[in-house]
C-alpha cells in the first residue's frame, strides 16, 4: 500500500516537473500582451485592440494572428440505472475565427506592435429568433443539459515546437 502511494506521487511530481518545463521553454521565447478598448460586446460589434509581441530571442514563425474563439462547456445530468444523479462533462470549440496580422518570417528580438480590429457576427449567438433561443435554452435547463461558451480573444504566434498564445476573456451577450 505504501509503494502505492509513492508511485502516485512519483507520477504526480514528474508531470508537475514536465509541464514546468514545458512552460519554461515556451516563456524563453517571449510573450503576447493582448490589450483591448473594451470588454463587453454584443453580436455585430467590433473588437478593437492592440497585440504586442515581446520576444526574447529572434525566432522564425509561420504566422502571427488575432481571432475570436468561443469554448463550449457543458453539463448534462442524468437519472443513474442505481438511483443516483450521474453527471457527464463534454468540452470543446464552439467558434474559431482568425485573422491573419503577419505572415511567415524571422521575427527580431524586442516588441512589436500592431492595431487589430475583428468583427463580431451577428447572428453568433442566435440561429434562429431570441424567443426560440429562449425557448430552447428553457427546455436545456428543464432537462438536465446546462451549457455555456466562454469568449476569448486570441493572439497566436505560430512556429516550430511552442507557439506563443495569449486569451483574454471577453462576454458577448
Amino acid at each position: 500500500m505504501v509503494e502505492a502511494i509513492w508511485i502516485v506521487l512519483g507520477a504526480v511530481a514528474l508531470v508537475l516537473i514536465v509541464l514546468l518545463v514545458v512552460w519554461l521553454v515556451a516563456r524563453s521565447k517571449g510573450k503576447i500582451v493582448l490589450e483591448l478598448t473594451r470588454f463587453q460586446f454584443r453580436p455585430g460589434e467590433e473588437i478593437e485592440g492592440t497585440l504586442t509581441l515581446k520576444l526574447n530571442k529572434e525566432v522564425s514563425a509561420k504566422n502571427l494572428d488575432v481571432g475570436l474563439v468561443g469554448l463550449y462547456k457543458g453539463r448534462q445530468y442524468s437519472q443513474s440505472s442505481q438511483g443516483g444523479i450521474s453527471r457527464r462533462t463534454q468540452s470543446g470549440v464552439a467558434f474559431q475565427f482568425k485573422q491573419p496580422i503577419d505572415g511567415e518570417k524571422v521575427y527580431p528580438r524586442g516588441e512589436m506592435t500592431y492595431q487589430f480590429r475583428l468583427m463580431i457576427p451577428r447572428d453568433l449567438l442566435y440561429s434562429g429568433n431570441d424567443v426560440m433561443s429562449g425557448v430552447i435554452r428553457s427546455v436545456q435547463i428543464m432537462t438536465g443539459n446546462i451549457s455555456s461558451i466562454e469568449w476569448y480573444v486570441e493572439g497566436n504566434l505560430e512556429m516550430k515546437g511552442f507557439n506563443i498564445r495569449k486569451r483574454v476573456r471577453i462576454n458577448i451577450a
